[in-house]
Formats: C-alpha cells, sequence, structure tokens
C-alpha cells in the first residue's frame, strides 16, 4: 500500500505528528510519501523534517514535484485542513480513497468533511466537535510518541529545573504568569519554550522556539505543557503538570485510561499560583519526584505509543481501502 502524507509546515504538534506517523508506517512496511507545503517560511524546520524523514527513506515532495507519483497513490492522507481541498481534488481523479484526520477543535465544514472515505479524531473532545453528519464514519486515533527517541533525565537537577513547553496563545498567559511565581517562591528554576515572550515575575529562561525538543526535555526534571508537548514530556520521564487555558495537575497515577486523561488544558482550575506552588513543594521530596517521573513514562508506554497509533492507522487504512474498492 502506497500512503501520500498531506501536511502544511507548522510550528507545533500537528507537523511532530505527521513526521512520527510516517516513521511509524515505514516500520511496519508501508510505502509511505510526503507532502510538505510551506518549507520556505520555516527553512530550519524544514530541514529537521527531512532530516529524520532521509533516515527512514521516505521521500518528501512539494506540489510542484509530486505529479508523477500521484496515479500509485493508493490512500491521500491530509493532515492540515488547508491540504483537505487538494486531497479531493486528487481523490477524485485518481479514484483512490482520502482521509482526513483532524487535530483540533472548531472545525465545522461539514460540506467538505463529508466528502472524505473516513475521518480521524486525536481526541474524544475533537470527535464530539464535529458535525453529528460524519461523526460515523469517524475513529478516535490519539497522538502517539517514538518511545525510542525520548529518554529519561541524565540526572536529577539541583537546583530542579521546569519546563513549560507550549505555543503560548492569549488564553494560554495567566497559567504561565502564575506557574512562574510559584516556581520562583519553591526555588527552582524556570525555563520556557515557546513561540513568543511576555513579561512574568520571578526569574525565568526564555528559550525560543525549539526544533527539536527532546535533547531539551532530557535535561529536564519536570514538565508543564498541553497535548502532544507534554506526551513527549511523559516519554521522557518527566513529572508532568497539565497546564494550557486551565490547570489540571501532577498526572501521579498510573490508572488512567483514554477516556478520562484529558491532556488538553481545556479542563480543570483557572490557573492559581498557591495550588501550582502547593503541588510543587511535594516534589521537593526527590523520592516522590521519580515516582511521579517513573509514572509518567508507563503512561506514556500504556496511552501514547507510536507503534500502537501507527498500527491503528494502517488498519484504518485497509478498511477504508476495501469499502471504496467494492464501491467503484
Amino acid at each position: 500500500m502506497h500512503v501520500l502524507l498531506m501536511t502544511v509546515l507548522l510550528q507545533g504538534g500537528q507537523t511532530s505528528h505527521t513526521i512520527d506517523l510516517a516513521i511509524g508506517l515505514k516500520r511496519l512496511r508501508v510505502n509511505v510519501s510526503f507532502l510538505l507545503i510551506g518549507q520556505k517560511q520555516y527553512p530550519a524546520l524544514a530541514k529537521e523534517v527531512a532530516d529524520r524523514l532521509k533516515e527512514y527513506k521516505i521521500p518528501i515532495y512539494t506540489q510542484a514535484n509530486i505529479v508523477s507519483i500521484l496515479p500509485y497513490v493508493d490512500i491521500f492522507h491530509a493532515h492540515s485542513s488547508w491540504t483537505f481541498e487538494l486531497a479531493l481534488k486528487w481523490s477524485e481523479r485518481y479514484k483512490k480513497p482520502v482521509v482526513f484526520t483532524i487535530h483540533g477543535i472548531g472545525f465545522k465544514n461539514d460540506s467538505l468533511l463529508s466528502k472524505a472515505d473516513t475521518l480521524i479524531a486525536v481526541g474524544r473532545r475533537t470527535k464530539d466537535e464535529l458535525p453529528k453528519s460524519v461523526v460515523n464514519k469517524t475513529v478516535i486515533i490519539t497522538n502517539g510518541v517514538d518511545l525510542g527517541r525520548f529518554k529519561p533525565p541524565k540526572k536529577i537537577n539541583n537546583p530542579y529545573k521546569v519546563l513549560y513547553l507550549s505555543r503560548l496563545t492569549t488564553s494560554k498567559e495567566l497559567g504561565l504568569k502564575t506557574l512562574a511565581e510559584a516556581v520562583d517562591e519553591v526555588g527552582m528554576e524556570l525555563y520556557v519554550a515557546s513561540d513568543k515572550q511576555i513579561d512574568v515575575k520571578g526569574q525565568v529562561k526564555f528559550l525560543g522556539w525549539v526544533e527539536d525538543v527532546a535533547p531539551l526535555l532530557q535535561d529536564m526534571d519536570i514538565v508543564f505543557a498541553v497535548g502532544r508537548a507534554l506526551r513527549e514530556g511523559m516519554a521522557s520521564s518527566l513529572a508532568s503538570f497539565i497546564l494550557g487555558r486551565k490547570y489540571g495537575g501532577l498526572l501521579n497515577s498510573n490508572e488512567f485510561n483514554l477516556n478520562d486523561l484529558d491532556l488538553s488544558g481545556f479542563t480543570g482550575v483557572e490557573p492559581n499560583k498557591n495550588t501550582i506552588l502547593k503541588d510543587l513543594k511535594l516534589l521537593k521530596d526527590e523520592n516522590y519526584l521519580k515516582s511521579c517521573q517513573k509514572t509518567a513514562r508507563l503512561l506514556a508506554e500504556k496511552l501514547f505509543s507510536l507503534d500502537a497509533m501507527a498500527q491503528a492507522t494502517l488498519y484504518v487504512y485497509e478498511t477504508t481501502y476495501i469499502k471504496r474498492k467494492f464501491r467503484f
């Protein structure tokens, strides 16, 4: 089976997800090609993507040079809403099925979504926000992380190093500001890897946007994040806190399952310095810190394996292809 993954290059989890999916599918011996639009906008990120995919001999195409392979594609899999119409155009021309992955909430274009053979939602909240007309052809496959790529910390730092890892929207600014105050008061060090910098109280080291976060995570002890970034922190065996628009607290149990674990940062309590400070103080006990780090990794292994994500996606391809084959 020849699959064409289609996305627009962006700083964030969507690009990372698509790269990892390509690698996971290749490990399953799927023939994968990659259409990457917008490489000139982020040259450093484009080079990183190219280097990672080159390791697995996954070819990258642009719209200018992809025409020659299109007749040989069996599944068009679009990951950015900006590529949905292009995927449908090629699907109609070559009579091959098309799959959309919906990465965020709020996409309501049911006339466009209804034309896809299958929809993949990255979480229950994402699926629940889709138009009711397409729910029956939507499956949930949560983001997976390459567990072999993210390693545990090299050592416990003194003082502890805390990382805030997220794109910084206006709705998340309160969370970062209260986190900075709490970290300063508890005597830890705060590092911020984000796409912008804001004024906060306390000593904070802003790192800017970090293309490859794996080495950075290996040097930290604690991570505050949401979504894919938090999964990567969990896979790196860091004590992991949910912090986005809301504060979801510390992940200190491995009994969670996908139905009751919400990493979106949309649920929880209003970010508050004293609430975060109370939780951080618990981690001053190094044995408890190590226990939470171990728990985070166990959760990542249980729920967020790249291999499991790739296998589930391949099953979607196979069933979608069979349904389309009998339709024509």
